[in-house]
């Protein structure tokens, strides 16, 4: 099965794929080959795009068992390509008479139930018992205090003065709620804040979490990987 996320953040079936995937496409592959559910995004696709790969990759990985292969990430491009000639030619020799649409959409599960060893961003909604309320605006006031103490810039500048975890490389800092892209840019690592993000949990399969703690409150952290 071939899945591309659309700029909405709706996913869609490419029931006819293109010989060529654009470099703004981001898409969901579901490979009966190699057994393995490939996602790939091209170069413009844009961080929207991306994360809700990666969120409805994670979807689709329970659905089949196949585990996440970030083609770019981890250097699959090869057996992606091949997997994914091999699926072209497969439904082209089994439908090369339909007359079926280029694209359905597909029915997309709403809600998934993350793996203890994954990481997921969520956003939780709904009232609270009053008995509650102030318990919680007592902690909130707190968040807010610490918050207060440390910009977005310092609690940076403090996760970029630990010791980087060997082997590994950082991709995503996380701050005061804000995802942030590191990059890499003339020898140094710039980070990018991510805006307009889509709601929703985000599979992180890859990646180990480093927190940074500061006045018994989490609010910095960093995602690493194996290259």
């Amino acid at each position: 099965m071939l899945f591309e996320v659309m700029s909405d953040g709706d996913l869609v079936e490419l029931v006819n794929p293109p010989d060529q995937l654009s470099d703004d496409m981001a898409i969901i592959f579901v490979s009966p080959f190699s057994k393995r559910t490939f996602i790939w995004v091209g170069p413009k696709a844009g961080m929207a795009k991306k994360f809700v790969a990666a969120r409805e990759g994670g979807s689709k990985r329970m659905e089949s068992g196949y585990p996440i292969i970030h083609v770019q990430n981890d250097n699959a491009e090869d057996i992606f390509q091949i997997d994914y000639k091999k699926w072209i030619e497969q439904v082209r020799g089994s439908s090369a008479a339909s007359s079926a649409p280029a694209r359905e959409r597909s029915a997309v599960p709403q809600e998934v139930t993350p793996r203890k060893e994954e990481i997921s961003v969520a956003r939780v909604a709904g009232k609270t018992k009053s008995s509650t309320q102030s318990t919680e605006q007592s902690a909130t006031k707190a968040r807010a205090h610490v918050i207060d103490d440390l910009t977005t810039e310092e609690v940076l500048a403090k996760l970029n003065e630990l010791t980087p975890v060997e082997g590994m490389v950082r991709d995503y800092v996380i701050i005061h709620n804000k995802v942030g892209i590191v990059q890499e840019v003339e020898g140094k690592q710039v980070v990018e804040f991510v805006q307009g993000l889509p709601e929703g949990a985000f599979f992180s399969p890859h990646y180990v979490p480093r927190l940074f703690i500061y006045k018994d409150h989490v609010i910095g952290m960093e995602l690493w990987r194996t290259p």
